[in-house]
């Protein structure tokens, strides 16, 4: 049976609320995971999606990261003078720039994996999730990114309203 009334805005407001906390405690629980390998938490998602996805493009990175270009140009910067990450050009078309992982980019990104997935784990079994459970949370991320995609497009229609990244 649809909710509807008070009972939907009701649960509508507690699922935002869990959410967030939930978001906030992951984004603590993030830091703790980038310090065990000395990277700031955007270092270390940085490092990380490289090393999961393989080599970006920068607007590639800037996208899954979810900030602005100028952001993840800054960010690269800083991984390119510590030589964690090296850029070149996309062979196929050389205005693009491709990041890829240098070896102590791909350890340190390692070393943030086994720290964030270790703990993952004991999490999951704690809290008793479920492999359904699982593909609903997937499903939220999707229906948040669609979203956010649809706000993106009607905001660059429409000049007068901006698009946070």
């Amino acid at each position: 049976m649809p909710l509807s009334g008070p009972s939907r805005t009701t649960l509508a407001r507690a699922v935002a609320r869990d959410l967030r906390q939930l978001s906030r405690q992951m984004a603590a629980h993030e830091r703790l995971c980038a310090a065990a390998a000395d990277l700031s938490a955007a270092q270390a998602g940085a490092l990380v999606e490289l090393e999961e996805a393989g080599p970006l493009a920068m607007n590639d990175l800037a996208e899954r990261l979810g900030i602005a270009r100028s952001t993840a140009t800054r960010l690269v910067d800083q991984l390119e003078k510590h030589a964690w990450i090296r850029r070149g050009h996309d062979p196929d078309d050389r205005r693009r720039v491709v990041l890829e992982l240098l070896p102590e980019g791909i350890r340190r990104a390692q070393r943030v994996q086994e720290e964030a997935y270790g703990s993952a784990w004991e999490l999951v079994r704690a809290a008793g999730v479920d492999p359904a459970l699982l593909e609903r949370l997937r499903l939220l991320g999707r229906a948040l990114q669609e979203r956010r995609a649809r706000e993106t497009e009607t905001a660059i229609a429409s000049p007068a309203v901006r698009p946070r990244p």
